[in-house]
């Protein structure tokens, strides 16, 4: 089972907020099983829509303006980029080449 942690810090000095939460991402999946598709510079990654809009403050906002939504323009990046990233949200590990 994927765990990924979030964590929940407050610095009075920064006024900053964020919380400590074990979520089971592959759970959170099965519950929630809607996808969207991420269209890179050279191809298409699809993942759970419900996740990243936990972990991406833009991506669920575009997401409440238009749920219908089915396709997220990430053009400017490559797929291995964004494969990368959803490996660390999704696993907590993140690993890059020279290429990405």
């Amino acid at each position: 089972m994927t765990t990924s942690k979030l964590e929940l810090n407050y610095d009075s000095n920064m006024m900053s907020y964020g919380w400590n939460m074990d979520v089971s991402l592959l759970r959170l999946d099965k519950i929630h099983p809607g996808k969207i598709g991420l269209l890179a510079s050279d191809g298409k990654v699809t993942t759970n829509r419900t996740i990243l809009r936990l972990v991406s403050s833009p991506i669920h906002t575009k997401l409440v303006e238009n749920p219908d939504l089915t396709i997220l323009d990430m053009k400017h990046h490559k797929k291995a980029t964004i494969d990368s990233l959803l490996h660390l949200i999704n696993g907590g590990k993140i690993t890059f080449n020279e290429d990405v």
